[in-house]
This record gives structure tokens, C-alpha cells and sequence, in this order.
């Protein structure tokens, strides 16, 4: 006769079995059936950015270059390879990226020098990049109560529906700084606010303002942001000092690490190298210094309302190679204007952000390099989609709904051309 324990445990491993839901191996199962979709459909969009440009750039590599130079005791080269814009520095000639930069190519360096391949593996540094960039997406709009089609919309405009699709494309030092910048901010702004990790979070904004130094501006902001997600869960002063330590640890350890960087390479903690290229010092934008107000009305007006430029043959319009307005190359902009929030508190910190990286932005000495649209305006992509996800939920009426298709197919479009334009023909 069975004894009673043997009973229970019988009973108990039957239970387990009718309901599969309360299985642990059952539950991984299930989890990863609803997750593959998600891994899938990312997987393509990093397949669609690697491929998107048949001759890929594997010349502008000058952060890889560093980064394999970090990896003989070294932070610069002899030669000085002006088209990568190594300049002269105390010893030997250095990079005007700044450290984080760096050291993002670091573990590509590293698998360089165990022979895995031989060159820069653009297309690899392509996929792997945006499909990051899309699984934050993803995940960040799962957190929203809104229809699939909606959140589909979203995603589409994100990846495909703005600049940053031909931008990356390109496969340029440059580019991937602004790629990294982009993952960096949306890392940051979910292992916080969704997933109350702090620490993760701080790894995340130290890759975006590592990559590109003007987010710096954003740090009282996180500042707010850190506490108001500490505040959720108590009114206690020591959390929300502990949360903001963690995550701040990293990025103040990178800063310091820059300062270093900046002062083994030009003798100061504030010099970047950027006003070293030769080039750069004859530009008249700047004559007033790197960041100086006299370039604020060019760079709005290049960003905001420069129009294509026409042409004698069909399509008549097509874009400017050194910069266009950004409403031009995505008019799906437009429905960041839409009323309504989930959280107006951070619906407003997002437009914050805007403004002031805009600000930053134009205060630089150009509008940039060759590119499509306004490149820099990368730095603005994960605070636009956090503005259009707070008022996605909102419902909607008909009418807007139908401007919302529109405009995203519209957006695509233009995208898709601009891909097309610069990469598969000879006009650009």
C-alpha cells in the first residue's frame, strides 16, 4: 500500500502535468515560442541593414583601427591617414572619436587578432547593430497597451521610416557612433523605467554619451529619471541614493576615463582633437569655435525646413547629399503632435530631451558630411518614438488613423528611395 506522502506526491506530479502552464520547463517552452517571432522578425531587419548598401563602406573604420592599436599598449598609429581623420597629437596620431567609441570595437579588435577575419566586418557590425536597435523597440512597445498593427506602425517607422535606415547604412565610423548612440539611449531608457535595473541602465547611457558626447546634456534628466522611477517604490532618501549610484557608477567611471584619454592624447582633459583636422579650421561655421551660437540658424534651417533638391528628369526631387530637412525625410514626424499621454510626466521629459539635443545640435559647425537628411538627429530617434508610443495608446479616431497609415507609407517610401538613391545608383 502506498503511504500517504506518496499519495500527495502523485497528486502533485498529475497536477503538473494537466496544467502545463505550471510546469518550469513548460513555462521556458512557452516563453520562447512567443519570444522566436520577436528574435525573427529583428533577426531580418538587421539581415535588411547589412544588405542595404551592395558596396559596403570598410574604409572609415578609424574607431576599429584604434581599438586594435589599444590592443599593443598603444591609443594612436605612426602614420597619420588624414581620410580617417587621425590627427597629430603628443607622440603619435590619434582619433577624434571619443573613448566609448573606442571602445565598442574593442571586442571586434580582439576576435581580429584571433584571426577570425581579416579585415572590418562591415555587414556583421551592420546586422548585429540594428538588430539590437530593434529588439529595444520591440520590447520598450510591448510595455504599451496598444493594438499589434499599432505597434507594428511604430517599429516600421523607427527602423525604416526615418534616416537612420540610409545613415547606417553608409557603414562609417561616424555612422555607427550615432547607431550606438541610439541603442545606448534606448538600453538606458528601458532597463530603467520598465525593467528597474539602474545599473544595466547606467551601462546603456555610458554607451550612448561614450559614443557621442553631446548626450551628456541629458544627465539632469536621467537625474529626474532615476528618481522618479525610485520613487514608485519608496519614499526612502537611501534608495533612491542607492539607485542613483548604480547608475551612474559606469558612466562617471567612463567620464573620468575620457578626461584621462583626452589629456595622454593632447595635453588637456578638454580637447578632443576634432579642431586638429586641418579641414575642419578652414570651415567658416567654426571660426567661433566647435560649438558656438552663430551656426544655430543654419543647422535649424538645414534640419527643419531644406527642402530636396530638384532635378531636370524623373523623380525631379531627390536629396541633398550634405544634409535636408528632417520632416522631408520622415512626415511621420508629424504625429509626434498628437495630444495625449499614458504619462504626461514623461511625455514632457522625452520632449525635454528634444529640445535640448536639438539645441546642442545646432550649435555644431555644420550641419555635417555627406548623409542623408540630418544625421546627427539620430541622437533625437529613441525620445521621438518614446513621444509617439505615450500618445499611441490614446485612442484615436478614424480620420487619424488613416493619417497614420498614410504618413508611414509615405515615410517608407521616401526612406526606401534614399536607400536606393545613394547606394544603388551613381546620382547621390
Amino acid at each position: 500500500m502506498p503511504c500517504e506522502q506518496d499519495k500527495k506526491d502523485a497528486r502533485r506530479s498529475a497536477s503538473a502535468l494537466d496544467d502545463a502552464g505550471h510546469s518550469p520547463a513548460a513555462g521556458r517552452r512557452e516563453r520562447l515560442l512567443k519570444s522566436s517571432p520577436v528574435v525573427l522578425l529583428c533577426l531580418l531587419v538587421g539581415l535588411a541593414y547589412a544588405f542595404s548598401n551592395p558596396r559596403p563602406n570598410e574604409f572609415f573604420t578609424q574607431t576599429f583601427v584604434i581599438a586594435r592599436a589599444m590592443l599593443e599598449g598603444r591609443i594612436g598609429v605612426d602614420e597619420p591617414r588624414p581620410w580617417l581623420e587621425l590627427v597629430p597629437g603628443i607622440d603619435e596620431h590619434y582619433s577624434v572619436f571619443p573613448l566609448g567609441a573606442v571602445l565598442c570595437m574593442l571586442p571586434l579588435a580582439i576576435l581580429a587578432r584571433f584571426g577570425l577575419f581579416a579585415g572590418f566586418p562591415t555587414r556583421i557590425v551592420a546586422m548585429t547593430l540594428a538588430f539590437a536597435i530593434a529588439l529595444l523597440a520591440v520590447l520598450i512597445a510591448r510595455r504599451y497597451e496598444m493594438t499589434k498593427p499599432r505597434r507594428l506602425i511604430l517599429f516600421a517607422f523607427f527602423m525604416f521610416g526615418n534616416w537612420m535606415w540610409c545613415n547606417l547604412a553608409f557603414n562609417g565610423a561616424w555612422q555607427y557612433a550615432l547607431g550606438f548612440a541610439v541603442l545606448g539611449q534606448l538600453g538606458a531608457l528601458y532597463f530603467l523605467l520598465w525593467r528597474d535595473k539602474p545599473f544595466v541602465a547606467g551601462i546603456c547611457y555610458a554607451i550612448a554619451f561614450g559614443n557621442r558626447l553631446e548626450l551628456l546634456v541629458l544627465t539632469p534628466l536621467f537625474v529626474w529619471l532615476v528618481l522618479h522611477v525610485a520613487s514608485r517604490k519608496a519614499s526612502d532618501q537611501a534608495i533612491r541614493i542607492r539607485a542613483l549610484t548604480s547608475f551612474f557608477a559606469i558612466p562617471a567611471a567612463l567620464l573620468a576615463l575620457t578626461m584621462t584619454y583626452n589629456h595622454a592624447r593632447f595635453g588637456t582633459v578638454w580637447d578632443t582633437g576634432h579642431g586638429r583636422i586641418p579641414y575642419v579650421a578652414d570651415q567658416p561655421g567654426y571660426q567661433a569655435g566647435l560649438l558656438n551660437l552663430n551656426t544655430v540658424p543654419i543647422n535649424a534651417r538645414v534640419m527643419l525646413f531644406t527642402p530636396w533638391r530638384r532635378v531636370e528628369r524623373f523623380p525631379f526631387f531627390v536629396p541633398n547629399a550634405f544634409g535636408d530637412s528632417i520632416l522631408w525625410a520622415s512626415p511621420f514626424l508629424l504625429l509626434s503632435f498628437r495630444r495625449g499621454a499614458r504619462d504626461v510626466r514623461l511625455k514632457r521629459a522625452a520632449w525635454i530631451a528634444i529640445l535640448i539635443v536639438t539645441f546642442i545640435l545646432w550649435t555644431h559647425g555644420n550641419p555635417g558630411g555627406y548623409q542623408f537628411s540630418y544625421r546627427y538627429a539620430m541622437d533625437l530617434l529613441p525620445w521621438f518614438y518614446l513621444v509617439l508610443l505615450e500618445s499611441g495608446g490614446v485612442r484615436q479616431s478614424l480620420p487619424w488613423k488613416i493619417a497614420e497609415v498614410a504618413l508611414l507609407c509615405v515615410s517608407l517610401a521616401i526612406n526606401a528611395f534614399a536607400v536606393y538613391f545613394f547606394y544603388w545608383t551613381q546620382h547621390a
